[in-house]
C-alpha cells in the first residue's frame, strides 16, 4: 500500500484504478479496517492501493470531501467511482465495490 501526498497526488491520478484507504490513529474502526484492506490487495492486482493519513494531509482529505471515518474511495484515472464512510465502509462493501466498478 502506497501512502498518498500532496506531493504524489498527480501521479495517482494517472492510475487505472486507486483504492484510498483514508484514516487516522485516533480512529479505531481504521485501524482495524487497515490489515483487511493490506490482505485484499492482494486479489486485486490490478488496484493500485493508498492510504492518506488524514492528520499529516488534512487539506488533501477535505479537497476530496472526507468528511467521516473510516473512509474508503474507488477512482479511476483521478475520477470518483465509489465512496464508503462511516459504518458503510466494511470490508464485504468494499470487495464488492471492487467487483463491481473495475
Amino acid at each position: 500500500m502506497f501512502e498518498l501526498l500532496t506531493e504524489n497526488f498527480e501521479e495517482f491520478k494517472e492510475k487505472d484504478y486507486a483504492l484510498v484507504d483514508f484514516w487516522q490513529t485516533t480512529c479505531p474502526e481504521c485501524m482495524a479496517l487497515k490489515p483487511q484492506l493490506e490482505a485484499l490487495e492482494k486479489d486485486f492486482a490490478d488496484v493500485t492501493f493508498y492510504s492518506l493519513d488524514c492528520q499529516k494531509e488534512r487539506k488533501l482529505a477535505i479537497s476530496l470531501k472526507v468528511f467521516g471515518l473510516p473512509s474508503v474511495i474507488l477512482f479511476s484515472k483521478g475520477n470518483m467511482l465509489c465512496k464508503l464512510q462511516k459504518e458503510d465502509c466494511t470490508i464485504d462493501n468494499i470487495k464488492q465495490a471492487l467487483n463491481e466498478k473495475h
